[in-house]
């Protein structure tokens, strides 16, 4: 029989050897010198008694834990950098200018880093819409007004647009253009041009490569759209053919170790994306009486999301700068600084179709005369008679290969993207019917011949495929669609000239043609298979448009202006005016103190904002799930432009809702700035009803007062209830994770699926796509946009004094009927009707921001026990991580309380199979996967120790045994 000695044996980590030296790199890990030399003989028992297991927050049941683990090294994300150089901060310097920098450029590279469970980087890109504020200008235009500098009426705001005022002299083809882009628009010299429609679309940033603002950077030439040394307006012209990048940015999103709750995560991600700078004066310099003074004119701040970028303003997209700019000219061996400050307004622009962007610029031209303005074209090979339109095919001098093939395919391909230029096109004369988007695509083609015998250009005709309009022209330049059979079920099938089945088309849309003359290849191309006639006869115009044929060599192929069908870009606007009639009590100058001079600042005014200015994550308590909100820049109620003036009759006042977030439908534009999209902009529509005063005799001739009214029409360049919620905004297209780690990441923690953001690009989750409830869950681009309900739809309907008359009707515009007397009597007159005036009700009704949530409920428990391994039953040293030292116990984290994990006392005991001599007890805890824990300094192991011990002798047995022996 033995005795049981029990011994229980204290190691912490404050105590232990690493604390005591200042080693806290891993408070995992820690050893206890003991007092004595502990020695296990065989038979003894060890256990763990009880275990204190520290880590902040562990007895919050809503918490979430991140160690920081490293999921995967060398992780790759692309993104745009801007290189900004020879920086200009002196007011005083004649090129200075907000931004200061002088020069900017643009590269796609790459940034390479390390995914952790608590980190990821996200990729985000700008967008802005085609909203009813002036900060933005359609293209193509030649500039944005003309005499910017002079006193001015107020006919430059509320004449019609012309191209003495900036337009260029033709826009798409006017009877071939895409319906869902354009309306037809009344210019001031009575011509009905197509116009881009102002509708709230959105249009992703794009950024130069180069940007230069004077001919002394030296990257002047860089910038420039190739320009030779002969006919280089001719080149000029082309302002379109340049390289643009995708713009955007990369943010690391770091989440602390340790526990956080859900609330924690959503702040830490909202914080960082708001990382406001601090705000920063803007000065420029004047001179009074030979003594300088700095004037502060505005100041700016910025965030993560939401930038200030350079944009055009009246001063540097003026007529002056633009002549300076088409007519080459130079200046110290560079383009002059007039020209470079005009073509520096296109370094942003925003491109409503990217995927079209890209794809169709990414074709290589081939066998082009001009391959610098023909940059991915070609021509046609053979002529074709106008009796064979229906029938004939054209073949092309795309020489035939899979490279070719597949990159005219991917242009192909991303048009399913945008059902929308498949549509309406019956609207038009040119079309009987619609072509239909699941057997047709389209390619550009040139609707004027080769050469100048079917019109007279006005100058030497350059051979591009497109035009935009910069130069005058007695014809319409743009290209138009030149649509093509195209195989769906095909469109990934490539085969080899010498083994392409018959009546079957590579890649969905081409077949080979061998030209024995030079023994080649070539594309041929099905436009006999269309579904809708095959050629169009407006092509037939060589060598007249009665006679003509569609001749060898017309340009056709992807062509990258402005005016090219399905391409629709903005410019970015400063919306800067020096005065403004319409608006008389906001010229834009300053007081030259301590003189009483003023000064025009129009001029520096030379950036505006995008993005978004408040992007949330937030954790929705009722439904457990974390969401993105307001990740675009909403709209507000706003004020009218004389709103405070008390002295106005009547008195204007301030909005109260002025800053509550709204959408609109039908939205008045307040003159509150400039730009050229909005004109004509509008006045006060002066109008005598017949009311309130009835009947209508009872009103004399001379009472034109009791029965006026004043509304605000329609701007007409404002589309009709087409949705109007946002200025700007941020999405976002990398998360910085690949799928493989996505679960493990902080993005799956959170309970984002993969395929929540990943989804394959349809037409449904485009950028120009709205989210809703049917596509939030597939996206490609995360945004977010305004919600609209059901409920909102009564107050839809309103008067035409726009108040909302909340009924079950449809909304709709009204017709008021103004009023003139006739037979005019001593104390009353005959009204009769005199004009109708169309009201299309202004619609504003409060929303607030989409939540995009995620998927699945966020994870609660990532790793549910901790192992404890211990020296104690087995001295194994060798393996510094301690991952070959054997468990002792494990502790589970369902029994947390404060900031520990308490284990009870362990039903597994070690009982010692050979002696074993211990100095010092080394304590190692880990997490299931063998990695250390993400543990704190005030963790302790109790120890038991279980030594068998033989009982003490029995001393009066030993007496009497004694005694007996001596007998």
């Amino acid at each position: 029989m033995s005795i049981v000695d029990t011994k229980l044996i204290n190691c912490n980590r404050i105590t232990s050897i690493e604390a005591n030296s200042g080693n806290n790199s891993n408070p995992a890990y820690f050893t206890n010198q003991l007092d004595e030399t502990l020695i296990l003989n065989v038979g003894d028992q060890v256990s763990i008694e009880r275990s204190f297991i520290s880590e902040v927050g562990a007895g919050n049941s809503q918490v979430i834990e991140f160690k920081g683990s490293t999921l995967k090294e060398g992780q790759t994300i692309p993104y745009t950098k801007i290189t900004p150089s020879e920086i200009r901060n002196d007011p005083f310097d004649a090129n200075y200018r907000m931004g200061y920098y002088q020069i900017y450029e643009a590269s796609e590279e790459e940034h390479t880093y390390d995914v952790k469970d608590n980190e990821a980087y996200l990729r985000y890109g700008y967008y802005i819409n085609a909203d009813d504020h002036p900060y933005y200008i359609s293209l193509p235009r030649r500039f944005i007004t003309d005499k910017v500098d002079t006193a001015d009426d107020e006919t430059r705001f509320t004449d019609r647009d012309e191209t003495s005022q900036g337009m260029t002299h033709f826009s798409v083809q006017p009877d071939n253009f895409a319906v869902c882009d354009y309306y037809r628009y009344k210019t001031k010299d009575n011509k009905i041009i197509p116009k881009l429609k102002i509708d709230g679309s959105r249009y992703a940033l794009y950024v130069l490569e180069t940007t230069s603002f004077n001919n002394t950077t030296g990257k002047g030439e860089n910038m420039m759209p190739y320009t030779p040394s002969t006919n280089a307006s001719l080149y000029r012209d082309h302002t379109a053919l340049n390289t643009w990048y995708p713009y955007n940015e990369i943010k690391k999103i770091s989440i602390k170790e340790g526990f956080n709750t859900s609330s924690e995560i959503a702040d830490q991600i909202s914080n960082q994306l708001n990382e406001s700078e601090t705000p920063l004066p803007f000065n420029i310099g004047y001179e009074v009486s030979g003594e300088r003074y700095l004037r502060t004119i505005t100041t700016t701040v910025e965030a993560p999301t939401y930038r200030l970028f350079n944009c055009a303003n009246i001063m540097s997209m003026n007529a002056s700068n633009f002549d300076e700019y088409i007519n080459a000219s130079v200046d110290g061996g560079q383009p002059s600084t007039n020209s470079q400050l005009y073509y520096s307004s296109y370094q942003y622009i925003g491109v409503k179709r990217p995927e079209l962007w890209q794809t169709g610029r990414a074709i290589v031209g081939q066998n082009q005369p001009r391959e610098q303005i023909n940059p991915n074209s070609t021509i046609t090979r053979f002529s074709v008679l106008r009796g064979n339109r229906a029938t004939s095919s054209i073949i092309t001098m795309f020489e035939w290969s899979r490279t070719t093939l597949e990159q005219i395919s991917a242009f192909l391909k991303a048009q399913e993207l945008y059902p929308e230029l498949f549509e309406n096109l019956n609207s038009l004369t040119t079309y009987n019917q619609n072509p239909v988007i699941t057997n047709t695509r389209y390619l550009h083609i040139n609707k004027w011949g080769a050469s100048s015998g079917s019109v007279d250009t006005g100058t030497t005709y350059n051979n591009a495929l497109g035009a935009d309009g910069y130069l005058p022209s007695n014809e319409c330049l743009a290209s138009i669609p030149l649509f093509i059979g195209y195989r769906k079920d095909e469109e990934d099938l490539y085969y080899d000239v010498d083994n392409i089945p018959v009546d079957k088309y590579a890649f969905g849309f081409a077949t080979p043609y061998y030209d024995p003359s030079d023994k080649k290849y070539y594309v041929e191309i099905h436009p006999e298979t269309n579904g809708i006639g095959g050629i169009p006869e407006q092509l037939f115009n060589e060598p007249d448009i009665t006679t003509g044929n569609l001749e060898a060599g017309r340009p056709i192929g992807y062509d990258p202006h402005f005016t090219g069908y399905g391409t629709a870009c903005v410019l970015l606007n400063s919306g800067a005016y020096i005065f403004n009639p319409l608006n008389p009590v906001s010229e834009q100058k300053i007081e030259q103190k301590p003189a009483t001079t003023f000064e025009k600042t129009a001029k520096y005014f030379t950036q505006r904002y995008v993005g978004a200015n408040n992007p949330v994550c937030q954790f929705n308590q009722d439904t457990n799930r974390y969401e993105f909100i307001q990740l675009h820049e909403a709209l507000n109620v706003g004020n009218d432009k004389l709103a405070g003036d008390t002295g106005n009759s009547p008195v204007i006042p301030e909005s109260a809702d002025a800053g509550d977030v709204v959408y609109k439908f039908n939205p008045r534009i307040q003159s509150f700035g400039f730009s050229p999209n909005f004109k004509p902009y509008l006045k006060p529509k002066q109008v005598q009803l017949n009311y309130p005063s009835l009947p209508k005799s009872n009103v004399p001739a001379s009472d034109t007062e009791t029965n006026k009214r004043a509304f605000d029409e329609l701007n007409e360049n404002i589309q009709p209830y087409a949705l109007f919620d946002s200025r700007s905004g941020i999405y976002i297209d990398n998360w910085g994770v690949d799928s493989e780690n996505w679960e493990a990441s902080l993005w799956g923690t959170m309970g984002f699926s993969y395929e929540q953001f990943h989804a394959t690009l349809t037409k449904n989750n485009t950028l120009s796509k709205r989210i809703d409830n049917l596509n939030y869950q597939s996206l490609k681009f995360l945004t977010t946009n305004s919600e609209q309900a059901t409920t909102d739809t009564k107050a839809w309907v309103s008067n035409a004094f726009n108040a909302p008359m909340y009924e079950l009707g449809l909304a709709q515009g009204r017709t008021l009927i103004t009023y003139q007397p006739t037979g005019a009597g001593p104390d009353a007159a005959i009204w009769e009707p005199l004009a109708e005036l169309e009201i299309i009700p202004a619609i504003i009704n409060k929303t607030e921001s989409m939540s995009i949530p995620s998927v699945n409920l966020s994870k609660s428990m990532i790793r549910p026990y901790y192992t404890i391994r211990s020296n104690i039953i087995e001295d194994t040293t060798s393996n510094v991580n301690g991952a070959l030292l054997p468990i002792v116990s494990v502790v589970d984290k369902y029994s947390a309380q404060g900031d520990f994990y308490f284990g009870n006392p362990s039903s597994i005991t070690f009982t010692i199979t050979k002696p074993t001599y211990i100095s010092s007890i080394t304590t190692i805890i880990h997490d299931p996967d063998r990695k250390f824990s993400n543990v704190n300094n005030s963790s302790a192991i109790i120890y038991k120790i279980n030594k068998q011990r033989p009982p003490p002798p029995n001393i009066l047995e030993e007496i009497l045994k004694e005694e007996k022996n001596k007998k």
